[in-house]
């Protein structure tokens, strides 16, 4: 009696019990293959997931790269519109000070007709502590109208 039906022996067969074991082994055979089956669809599926993990994660990669990209142009236009604030803040701060040749005088007061208006013109007349004001940032020094 053999386990392998491909292998024989040089023994004469006996009629039952080579027929129950060849019967035997067949049934084993076709379970053998059943199992091979089964785990090859289970490799496969194994892998198929792996796959499917692999390309999920790759996609989750470019989105996360993709909106780290569109975040760097939207912060690298917002910096190109502050610098360009800053020069024109930049720009009209020198043309102030050559205007007022660098003195900030910025006061509120209330306009009171004075005796004579007429004889002033357009000029009117500031209080001693404005003109105290202005001899200290050194405004009278300057060639011009104040």
């Amino acid at each position: 009696s053999t386990l392998f039906p491909c292998f024989h022996d040089s023994q004469p067969e006996k009629n039952g019990t080579d027929e129950e074991e060849r019967a035997r082994t067949s049934k084993m055979d076709l379970d053998f293959d059943k199992a091979a089956n089964r785990l090859k669809k289970e490799q496969k599926n194994r892998v198929a997931k792996e796959r499917a993990k692999r390309e999920q994660d790759r996609l989750a990669e470019e989105e996360v790269r993709k909106k780290n990209l569109e975040l760097e142009e939207i912060n690298k236009k917002r910096r190109q519109e502050e610098e360009e604030k800053r020069e024109q803040e930049r720009l009209k701060q020198e043309e102030e000070e050559r205007r007022t040749g660098g003195v900030d005088f910025c006061e509120t007061y209330v306009a009171m007709p004075l005796s004579g208006d007429g004889e002033h013109g357009d000029r009117i007349k500031l209080p001693s502590s404005a003109l105290n004001a202005l001899q200290f940032k050194g405004a009278m020094d300057l060639n011009g109208p104040l």
